[in-house]
């Protein structure tokens, strides 16, 4: 049996985990991505792995339909598991599928079932193609569990992988949560693009009651210089430090050790995982599906607290509460390690995913 997985990139926080499964199934394991221009979670990728290969580009057609170059062909054989990467506008991939069905391979279509971006006549095509691959694999147990509470159905095996990062290289560097050694520090974790919504925490700087508040920004995009404008225009730039792009774990433990709460206004995903994985208390806002699938991961009131969707002035009330009561973010810090620790890392979805396979090896 091997293993072929079809991604449409390889950043830097899948490694470890593609890394794991090659130290699981060996050689039978192939993952095909396209070249990919993410910042530094591609171009920090520079190692050649056994088990990567790369294909063509993912080039977008017309009307939003992608194609990616060089899977179409890929050679297949009835004791095949092939596993895509659930995009039901890239059309190579559909085909991918079919090709599969008559070559007798097993096929899981590995994909979110919502997220921050669905409209809903997208939606339904995705459940409806859902239906050419033999098992589903979501992001998130929460969200195999609500496709079926929604309804819907599907014949073949239905998983969660619960989408995590790597903590070995995090946990021994990160320093226990003491309120009174955390100052006024927050710490955001991301790309700077639309999908952020930073300049609602830049904003929420002039509403945070108590002290000034210094914020930590590791991340870059095309909206950073526009950022730093408006950060200049609200008076508020020398609150700010711009780390810029980091992907080394040292780096970043040197500053999230430091802070008090991680924030993300906008929508949400990984970074979620990231910043709960030092302990940190978070903020997000109250949609949970104008969110990516890792929302899964927070707790109102356990693992921090959420703030109304766009307003700046709610960011910077939630803010100016937990800033003032250390005594709840020590509880909360304990809660976001366990939760990453128990369900959201790279070890459970090594297990999740290995779950669906042998599933499929048995049907």
């Amino acid at each position: 049996m091997r293993i072929l997985i079809v991604q449409p990139a390889l950043p830097s926080y899948r490694v470890p985990f593609f890394q794991s499964l090659f130290e699981r199934y060996g050689d039978r394991l192939q993952v095909l991505y396209s070249p990919a221009d993410l910042g530094q979670v591609t171009s920090s990728v520079k190692s050649i792995y056994p088990w990567a290969k790369k294909v063509g580009p993912l080039r977008s057609i017309a009307g939003g339909v992608e194609w990616q170059d060089g899977v179409v062909t890929t050679p297949l054989q009835p004791a095949d598991v092939l596993v895509v990467c659930g995009a039901p506008r890239t059309i190579s991939t559909l085909l991918l599928l079919w090709r599969a069905r008559r070559a007798g391979a097993k096929t899981i279509w590995w994909g979110q079932y919502w997220c921050a971006t669905t409209k809903r006549h997208r939606f339904l095509l995705r459940v409806a193609l859902m239906r050419l691959a033999d098992s589903l694999l979501f992001y998130t147990k929460d969200e195999a569990a609500k496709f079926q509470s929604d309804g819907w159905r599907h014949s073949g095996y239905v998983n969660g992988l619960d989408n995590g990062i790597d903590v070995s290289k995090i946990t021994p560097r990160r320093v226990s949560y003491r309120a009174d050694e955390r100052g006024r520090n927050i710490l955001f974790i991301g790309r700077l693009t639309d999908k952020s919504r930073l300049e609602v925490l830049v904003e929420s700087l002039r509403d945070i009651r108590g002290g000034k508040v210094r914020l930590h920004v590791i991340g870059g995009g095309k909206n950073e210089e526009r950022l730093k404008r408006l950060a200049l225009e609200l008076g508020v730039h020398e609150q700010i430090e711009w780390h810029g792009e980091i992907v080394e774990e040292e780096d970043i433990a040197s500053i999230a050790n430091s802070c008090a709460l991680f924030v993300y206004p906008g929508q949400v995903g990984l970074s979620l995982i990231h910043g709960m994985a030092y302990g940190l208390p978070s903020v997000v806002h109250n949609q949970p599906l104008h969110h990516m699938p890792e929302i899964a991961a927070f707790r109102a009131g356990v693992t921090g607290e959420s703030f109304e969707e766009g307003s700046s002035v709610s960011l910077g009330r939630t803010l100016t509460y937990l800033l003032n009561f250390g005594s709840e973010r020590e509880a909360m810090s304990v809660q976001c390690y366990s939760i990453v620790e128990e369900r959201f890392n790279t070890q459970k979805m090594i297990e999740n995913f290995s779950d669906s396979i042998d599933k499929m090896a048995v049907i």
